[in-house]
C-alpha cells in the first residue's frame, strides 16, 4: 500500500512542478495522458507481479535451479513487454493523443511527454519486475526503500530539468524515467550483493517453451 502511494508521487510531483514552472497549458497536457500511462504502466506492474508467482512457488519448493530459470524467463518476457510498450508508445503517441481528443493548444506537449515516458518504459518494467521478484523471496522492505529514494530523486530532477535547464514537459518525463532507472539499478545491485538465489548462469538462460507458457499463463491475465 505504501509502495502504491509512492508510485503515485511520481505523477503528483510532475504535475505540481509543471503547473508552477511551465504553465497551466503544459500542466493540462500532462494530466491529459495520465489515464493512458496508468493503463499501460499498470499493465506492466501487474504482469511482472504475475511473472514472480512461479518463481515464488519454486523458491518455496527449495528448487534453486528452478528459481534462477524462472528469473531468466521473467526477464526475457519483461524485455519483450518493454519493447512493445516503447515501440507502440513512441510511434503511435500522436494517434493516442488524438483518440483522447486532446485540444490542439496542448497536443504537442502531450505527445512529447508521452513519448519521453514511453521511451524509458524498460526502466519502469525493470523496476517492477525486480521489486516483485525480491518480494517473492519474502523481502518487501528493500523495494519500498528504493521506490522512496526514486521518488525523492524524481522530485530533485524535476526541479533541475524544468527550472534550471528549462526542458519543460520533456524534463518532467525524463526525471520520471531516470529515477525509475536508478530504482532498477538499486534493486539489481541488491540482488547481486544479497540474493545469490537469483544469480543467473548461462545455463539458466536456456528457456523452454513450457516455461514461457507457464509464466504467461499467470502474468498476462494479471496484467490485463
Amino acid at each position: 500500500m505504501v509502495g502504491n502511494f509512492f508510485q503515485q508521487i511520481y505523477n503528483i510531483t510532475d504535475t505540481a512542478i509543471v503547473g508552477r514552472a511551465v504553465g497551466l497549458q503544459v500542466l493540462a497536457a500532462v494530466g491529459s495522458v495520465g489515464s493512458t500511462l496508468f493503463l499501460v504502466m499498470g499493465f506492466a506492474q501487474a504482469a511482472t507481479g504475475g511473472l514472480a508467482i512461479p518463481l515464488a512457488q519454486r523458491f518455496g519448493a527449495n528448487d534453486e535451479s528452478g528459481v534462477r530459470r524462472s528469473f531468466a524467463v521473467s526477464a526475457l518476457i519483461s524485455l519483450v513487454i518493454a519493447l512493445v510498450i516503447t515501440g507502440a508508445g513512441v510511434f503511435y503517441a500522436p494517434q493516442i493523443i488524438a483518440l483522447l481528443q486532446t485540444p490542439n493548444d496542448m497536443f504537442a506537449y502531450a505527445v512529447d511527454y508521452l513519448r519521453t515516458v514511453f521511451t524509458g518504459a524498460i526502466f519502469t518494467v525493470a523496476y517492477n519486475l525486480l521489486a516483485n521478484v525480491i518480494r517473492a523471496l519474502s523481502d518487501s522492505r528493500m523495494p519500498l526503500y528504493f521506490l522512496i529514494l526514486a521518488a525523492l530523486i524524481n522530485l530533485t530532477l524535476d526541479l533541475v530539468f524544468m527550472l534550471s535547464f528549462g526542458w519543460g514537459v520533456v524534463g518532467a518525463g525524463a526525471a520520471t524515467v531516470l529515477s525509475q532507472g536508478i530504482a532498477s539499478a538499486c534493486c539489481l545491485f541488491y540482488i547481486y550483493r544479497r540474493i545469490p538465489a537469483l544469480h543467473v548462469t548461462r545455463e539458466n538462460w536456456r528457456v523452454h517453451r513450457a516455461d514461457v507458457a507457464a509464466h504467461l499463463r499467470i502474468g498476462l491475465p494479471m496484467g490485463f
